[in-house]
């Protein structure tokens, strides 16, 4: 028998088996984006950046600052600088001189653990100032834009705000369009902003979508006074899409914080705090604090923007109303407002920001009706097409999407409000076929998956698979049905539905494969101690199926036949147990309960005592092997905890193998009662160890004699008294916790 020890398997991404969980998706995505993210700014400017050294490269580098030359295996600067002389290209040469210079100082910049010396100061200074004389003498037409970057960087580090202003007009300026002249305008708003003229700044920063500066600059205007001054001053301000939208984002994330149960501080805490402790929460994440009566105060004002005329994007003002009115409750008024903002004039991105929240709002105005279906069927299609536009590849190859917006407010509409929604109107395996169809299509909500319609993800690797199958929405709904109500869904994915459009698209694209469901079915038949109903279910799944799935590594490498009291069957890694990790011969669950049924008619039909006595100690080992506490805990759920407990719907299989040996015990042999005797004093169940299972290796166990296994324990102890032959059994004198026991 092992010392007690806590025992942490990291195999599945699900809560119940991680040691350190992720808190669970909320979908509450912000409504509103009508300008570019920051992450479409920051890729197109670096890709235009990469694109110039990928072309001098002739393909070998994808970048300059992070790239990597595979063949040499030197990093981009490096191998760049060795290409431009190996190419005589003295030009180049001197210049990647000063850029390697100006980003080591850039580098040294950022380090705030350690401040340099007054000498270190001097040289950084006497660097920068050659590196802008140098700008400034060259004379070439190639590098031009880099070389007045350059300089404009070096003036920037300098401190010469002014200088930079005079530059950028009289010189900067004038170059044609390129990313450079974007990077030195960003720099020339730096030094506008250094010098008091925010105003002008704040202008080009929301030109440029910088959004990092911006939200910097207007930290005082993130509120309906601000947005007041500022539209006093200018009606088409630049900023003012960014400070509604923050806005209304805002009042979002405020009503979150509120409303919304947090991962970390239990509801009961949260109730007893003050508005101030909220409001503390709220700024927490770089929002401000919104409330209701702002809110309606903000409606207010913008129905007086639009009484006025001067604005030339009244969709802009009509969607932050409709969608305060959504956030508010007032479904009936967000349907008009966001109807207004679809055809008003204004950018397509505003249009198209509208035309998603009221598709989100007709959840809660529209009729369930075949016309309503049919349009949600349409924008689904439509928010996915979006999506699929927004896709582009990084260095690697790898596809991403630059704008998750559409893909967010899907995943917002279908999970946080149709699916609820369908719930409560008693459509329940409608609700779960949405989730279905949302599983099969999104991984990660963004990029349309690979799984579609085949028997499983199959990843290229042994370790764990933590797509759809056994984890995330739609998972952890089939797990909260009952065995019956599983069986009868399989067949609603499987019908044809003539009366409703939304059921039939959603069942027609979701994931169908028999081998899953059967899996499923069966896996829970065997779980709530249904073996032999599990058979039939288990049958129809393919090995292949077994093969790719994430107990692989388990079936191929675990025998449920031996006694977990005697053996534990440790795998050196478990992250290399999932798909394809090790050959497997056959479904190892069907196997099981084809065993165990056999066992039970054995045993419900054996002629002696004996015979029944070792019939019970089998079923008692496979039993508590098939549990949660055994190691062949895979066969009858999909993950594992090491505080883990008995399901709701599941057998109390321990029980059950508590039963048998505790039979078997008073009827079998002295062999078999020594084995009997030795697992119910093994088994962990009500546990004889105070404070189990959080006890040290090396620290002492504190008995308490009022539980089971200390029970077990002391009937274990008079046997061997009164059985001395059974004292040398190695499993007796190598028990440590037998030993203390006998000791205290």
């Amino acid at each position: 028998m092992k010392r007690f020890i806590i025992v942490s398997l990291l195999l599945m991404t699900v809560g119940r088996s991680m040691a350190c969980v992720p808190e669970k998706p909320t979908y509450n995505y912000y409504l509103m984006c009508v300008e570019p993210t920051q992450q479409q700014t920051d890729s197109k400017q670096l890709k235009a950046i990469n694109d110039f050294w990928k072309q001098y490269t002739n393909g070998r580098v994808e970048g300059y600052v992070d790239g990597w030359d595979s063949k040499t295996n030197t990093d981009a600067p490096t191998f760049i600088m060795k290409l431009a002389r190996q190419k005589k290209d003295y030009e180049m040469v001197r210049y990647l001189g000063w850029l390697n210079k100006y980003l080591k100082i850039s580098r040294d910049l950022t380090n705030t653990w350690e401040y340099p010396t007054r000498e270190q100061l001097l040289r950084r200074r006497q660097g920068l100032t050659q590196m802008l004389a140098a700008a400034k003498a060259y004379r070439g037409r190639r590098l031009l834009a880099q070389y007045r970057l350059l300089a404009m960087r070096a003036n920037m580090l300098l401190g010469y705000n002014t200088q930079n202003i005079s530059y950028w007009k009289t010189t900067a300026s004038r170059m044609p369009q390129s990313v450079y002249r974007d990077m030195m305008e960003n720099i020339y708003a730096r030094a506008l902003l250094k010098t008091g003229k925010q105003r002008d700044a704040l202008e080009i920063y929301a030109r440029q979508n910088d959004q990092q500066s911006m939200r910097w600059c207007v930290r005082h205007y993130r509120n309906l006074s601000g947005i007041k001054a500022i539209y006093a001053r200018d009606a088409n301000s630049r900023v003012l899409p960014y400070l509604v939208q923050d806005f209304v984002n805002n009042m979002q994330e405020t009503q979150d914080v509120y409303t919304r149960p947090s991962a970390f501080i239990p509801d009961a805490d949260k109730a007893r705090w003050t508005k101030k402790e909220y409001t503390e929460a709220i700024e927490e994440v770089g929002a401000r604090a919104i409330y209701q009566d702002e809110a309606q105060a903000f409606i207010a004002f913008a129905a007086q923007v639009l009484k006025e005329g001067k604005t030339t994007t009244p969709a802009l003002w009509h969607e932050a109303t409709g969608a305060l009115q959504f956030l508010l409750g007032d479904y009936s008024a967000a349907r008009a407002s966001l109807a207004r903002a679809i055809t008003a004039e204004g950018t397509q991105r505003m249009h198209d920001n509208a035309r998603a929240i009221a598709d989100i709002n007709s959840v809660y105005t529209e009729k369930m009706d075949e016309q309503q279906q049919s349009h949600l069927i349409k924008e689904i299609e439509w928010m996915r097409s979006m999506t699929k536009l927004a896709e582009t590849k990084d260095e690697q190859g790898i596809t991403y999407v630059t704008d998750t917006y559409f893909a967010n407010m899907l995943q917002r509409m279908v999970y946080n409000h149709l699916v609820p929604e369908l719930q409560k109107q008693g459509n329940g395996f409608l609700a779960l076929a949405m989730l279905a169809n949302m599983d099969n299509h999104d991984n990660d909500g963004t990029l349309p998956s690979i799984r579609k319609h085949v028997p499983t993800y199959y990843q290229p690797a042994n370790s764990y698979n933590d797509l759809p199958d056994w984890s995330g929405d739609y998972y952890d709904a089939l797990q909260h049905l009952t065995v019956d109500s599983l069986k009868q869904y399989v067949a609603y994915l499987h019908a044809t539905h003539t009366d409703s459009p939304l059921a039939e698209a959603a069942c027609k694209s979701s994931y169908l494969s028999d081998d899953y469901y059967n899996d499923l079915i069966g896996t829970r038949l065997m779980a709530a101690g249904h073996f032999e109903e599990a058979i039939p279910y288990l049958k129809k799944v393919s090995t292949d199926f077994i093969y790719n799935s994430n107990i692989c590594g388990y079936i191929g490498r675990r025998n449920y036949q031996r006694p977990r009291w005697f053996v534990h069957q440790v795998i050196a890694d478990t992250l290399q147990t999932g798909p394809r990790s090790v050959a497997i011969t056959g479904n190892q669950k069907l196997t099981f309960c084809q065993d165990i049924t056999n066992l039970q008619h054995r045993y419900q039909n054996a002629s002696s005592d004996t015979l029944r006595a070792r019939l019970a100690y089998d079923l008692a080992t496979r039993l508590y092997q098939a549990s949660y506490e055994g190691d062949c805990w895979y066969l009858t759920h999909y993950d594992w905890s090491c505080l883990d407990s008995v399901r709701t719907g599941d057998r109390d299989l321990i029980l059950d193998a508590i039963n048998y040996l505790d039979e078997c015990s008073l009827k079998g042999d002295k062999n078999i009662q020594f084995k009997s005797l030795y697992a119910l004093a093994f088994i962990r169940r009500d546990n004889a160890a105070e404070g189990y299972p959080f006890i040290y290796p090396d620290e002492k166990i504190n008995f308490q004699k009022q539980t089971r296994q200390y029970k077990a324990l002391t009937q274990l102890d008079n046997f061997l008294t009164l059985n001395p032959a059974y004292q040398s059994n190695p499993y007796v004198s190598h028990c440590d916790v037998l030993r203390m026991f006998r000791e205290q």
